[in-house]
């Protein structure tokens, strides 16, 4: 996530993007509509990061 942030954080303020504290979830801060369309994409890949790790560990554990 961090080549991710360094490689659009001239898009969005200071804060850039991160995780938020308490769920986990992917956060992103800046103007609005780009960053609502952005922070959905990135969740998207980020659930299917988490599902293919879950289905390697499931395969490896068989």
């Amino acid at each position: 996530m961090n080549l991710l942030g360094t490689a659009l954080g001239p898009l969005f303020d200071a804060r850039g993007i991160g995780r938020e504290p308490e769920s986990g979830a992917i956060a992103l801060y800046g103007p609005a509509p780009f960053a609502s369309v952005t922070q959905t994409a990135l969740q998207f890949i980020d659930l299917a990061a988490s599902f293919s790790a879950r289905l390697a560990a499931m395969a490896g554990a068989e």
